[in-house]
Order: structure tokens, then C-alpha cells, then sequence
């Protein structure tokens, strides 16, 4: 099964995780790599990049061996200056033409939500990113190598799972199945089902948006899922040629 096609798992499952532990949005206002922002007002607080060592994924990833790697050390929650940090992997992959590399850099956050931005940087070198500039690729809020990492136990295990499997096999769909019954499961965790919708819920729906979007003003409450109650799920048609 193709990396991109293991890592989809259902709304139902990746909304259920994201209200169990957390918010994996992307830090807003992210600097580069060895850059210290200064806070714009006391509700602004600055970030800063850590160096340290790269992450160490199951299959070496040959460009992560001259790559500056570290974290970007990021506040919780930007509201609340002095309050718990955060760290977001962050690695640097220089210039194929380091004489003279381009001033700016390329920036890579994976999409998903929650997708795994190294697991691209094979990918992104084969393409030519960094040929003649650096390649700075973060993960996103709770990814793998961040800390905290939230991700969901079973759609850890499908993955693991599904490897070699086919994405339409019975055996694959079974597995799935099972992780987003897992993630109902969670502890404190609200499972939402938006009607008409599939791996793109939230930029699709409305109301999704809104579910997310009560969740980080009180993490420790249910979300508002009132609006779902009045939606229906949408009609298609098939018009055959």
C-alpha cells in the first residue's frame, strides 16, 4: 500500500483522536531555524530554535545525515505568556549548491491534518526543493517527533499494520474499522460524525469547523457539536457517460 494511502483513516476516527488529547494544528508565525522572535505584545510570546539531534525514523532517511535538526520551542497556547511550551522537530536540509544558495528557503509542513512532514523529505529531495536553497521541513503540533506526540495508539497500529496490504482489501478495511472504534473509545474523548463528508471534513463542512474551533477554549469540556444535529447528509448524483 502507497505511505499516502496508509496513513488515511476516517473523519469519525481522526476528529475522536484530535478532541481525546489535543489540538495537531500547525504553530502560526514560525520562525527560521536559529531565529528568536520578539514578542509584538505580552500576548504574543516568542519562540525559539533548539538545536539537537534528528529524528531517527524506522527507514534511515539518507538526507536527515547532513541535515541541522532541533526543535522549535513554541508556547501552548499564545494567550497565555509564561505558560507551558511546546517542541516542534524541525530539520534543515542544505542547498545542493551550498557556494551560492538562494537567500530564501523553502518550507515544508505536511497537510492531513497530522500527516508526518519527515516522511516526505525523500520525496521532497528527489524533487529538486533543495537544489539551490535550503529545505526547512516542521511538523505540525503533536506530530510523531514533537513533544508532546498525540497521536491516536490504534491508527499507530493500523499503519503498522496495513503495511504490504492493499488499501480496498477486506483485511485493510477490517483494520480500520477497528482504529476508529479504538478512538471512541479514549479516555474522555467525543466522537463526531458529520453527515455528506469524507477525509476532508473540516475545510469542507462548516460545522466542523466550529467543533474544532470550541475545543482549545476549553480542552478539558466536550466540544459544542450542537450544529451537527441539524445537518443532513448531501445528495450526489452519478451521471453515467
Amino acid at each position: 500500500m502507497p505511505k499516502h494511502s496508509i496513513r488515511a483513516v476516517t473523519a469519525v476516527a481522526a476528529l475522536a483522536c484530535l478532541t481525546a488529547v489535543g489540538l495537531a494544528g500547525p504553530a502560526p508565525g514560525a520562525p527560521a531555524p536559529g531565529a528568536t522572535t520578539s514578542p509584538a505584545s505580552p500576548t504574543s510570546p516568542a519562540s525559539r530554535f533548539v538545536p539537537g539531534a534528528c529524528p531517527k525514523p524506522p527507514e534511515p532517511i539518507e538526507a536527515l545525515s547532513g541535515a541541522r535538526c532541533g526543535v522549535l520551542e513554541v508556547p501552548e497556547n499564545r494567550s497565555r505568556p509564561g505558560g507551558a511550551t511546546i517542541e516542534l522537530a524541525v530539520a534543515v536540509t542544505p542547498a545542493l549548491t551550498p557556494a551560492k544558495p538562494a537567500k530564501e528557503p523553502v518550507v515544508f509542513m505536511a497537510g492531513g491534518p497530522g500527516a508526518d512532514a519527515f516522511d516526505d523529505i525523500p520525496f521532497l529531495v528527489e524533487s529538486g526543493l533543495n537544489k539551490d536553497r535550503e529545505l526547512i521541513v516542521m511538523g505540525q503540533r503533536g506530530n510523531l517527533y514533537d513533544r508532546p506526540n498525540l497521536a491516536c495508539p490504534g491508527d499507530d497500529r493500523f499503519n503498522g499494520q496495513a503495511v504490504g496490504l492493499g488499501y480496498d482489501a477486506q483485511q485493510a478495511q477490517a483494520l480500520l474499522l477497528k482504529a476508529a472504534e479504538e478512538a471512541r473509545g479514549l479516555p474522555r474523548s467525543t466522537t463526531v460524525q458529520v453527515p455528506g463528508t469524507g477525509h476532508g471534513v473540516v475545510p469542507q463542512s462548516p460545522c466542523a469547523q466550529r467543533v474544532l474551533a470550541s475545543f482549545p477554549d476549553r480542552p478539558t469540556a466536550p466540544p459544542d457539536t450542537g450544529c451537527v444535529d441539524d445537518l443532513e447528509p448531501q445528495p450526489f448524483t452519478i451521471i453515467p457517460k
